[in-house]
């Protein structure tokens, strides 16, 4: 599978859940700040988060599937705070 099919599934993923465009991951490239990009290789599916121009985080995977499962656990734990931070009384 290559990067352009797994941005096209996170993105339609992503929208059928109502996703903000700030929480979608990029791919191929860093947009650093802590934001979480996609990479692949002949070793996989990398979901990597680099801050301050530092890798502090990279998750491995060959299977697309678990790719998504790190992917949307990362959103909607981000969604789900939001949400409680908008409805507390």
């Amino acid at each position: 599978m290559t990067l352009q099919e797994i941005e096209k599934e996170v993105n339609t993923i992503g929208a059928f859940l109502g996703a903000p465009e700030h929480l979608i991951p990029t791919f191929g490239h860093s947009d650093d700040f802590a934001k979480p990009h996609i990479e692949v290789d002949k070793k996989g599916f990398h979901y990597i988060i680099v801050e301050r121009g530092q890798e502090r985080h990279r998750e491995t995977t060959k299977n697309k599937n678990q790719l998504l499962f790190i992917i949307f656990k990362s959103i909607s734990f981000s969604m789900a705070v939001d949400f409680e931070l908008s409805t507390r009384p």
